[in-house]
């Protein structure tokens, strides 16, 4: 949508690929995850009156999983965080769309029952953040991205079950803090 005039929103172009849950845009490219097929899109959209699929790809997770995504900023790996049952974090290099690799993966102690939600990368500090539900917010160093690596959590609730607690986490405000919400407490 061109923006120009906020009152009167005009449609600019579509693409209709499939369901997207949730998408990242930077440099031009839509990242998107597309929860019913277990697939993520990457979509090249400098021309938004024409957008076009660069490439989709199967991240192994089937039906109802591929519920979000994240880009590095050198656009090399795209993190998928999978949102059912033992839904953890995948990270691939996408360095070559013709030879696109999982790489690594993270996953709490309580993966069997727990799922993750969203997952940010920082600007400022280059962390992966997670909103994990059950298990709080989650900080996950990346410099190596074969080898993630906790280096803090904040779990908000003793609740377990498998949609419990955190819900979203915000990671780029200007102050620098992170919020997360609650789903029981608000």
């Amino acid at each position: 949508y061109n923006l120009s005039l906020p009152a009167q929103p005009e449609l600019v172009g579509t693409w209709s690929g499939e369901y997207l849950h949730d998408i990242e845009v930077y440099n031009n490219k839509l990242y998107g995850a597309a929860i019913y097929s277990g697939n993520f899109y990457i979509i090249d959209v400098s021309d938004k009156s024409n957008p076009q699929t660069l490439i989709s790809y199967d991240t192994g997770g089937g039906y109802v999983s591929t519920h979000d995504c994240a880009i590095t900023s050198d656009e090399q790996y795209l993190i998928t965080a999978d949102e059912t049952t033992g839904g953890h974090i995948k990270i691939f290099d996408i360095s070559n769309y013709s030879n696109i690799n999982l790489i690594g993966e993270y996953y709490t102690p309580e993966n069997e029952t727990h799922t993750s939600h969203n997952v940010y990368i920082q600007e400022n500090t280059g962390l992966m953040i997670i909103s994990y539900y059950a298990d709080g917010t989650r900080f996950v160093d990346i410099s190596d991205p074969y080898n993630p690596l906790e280096v803090g959590y904040y779990d908000m609730s003793e609740l377990e079950g498998l949609y419990e607690s955190n819900w979203g986490t915000y990671v780029n405000l200007p102050s620098g803090n992170i919020i997360s919400s609650d789903t029981e407490q608000g």
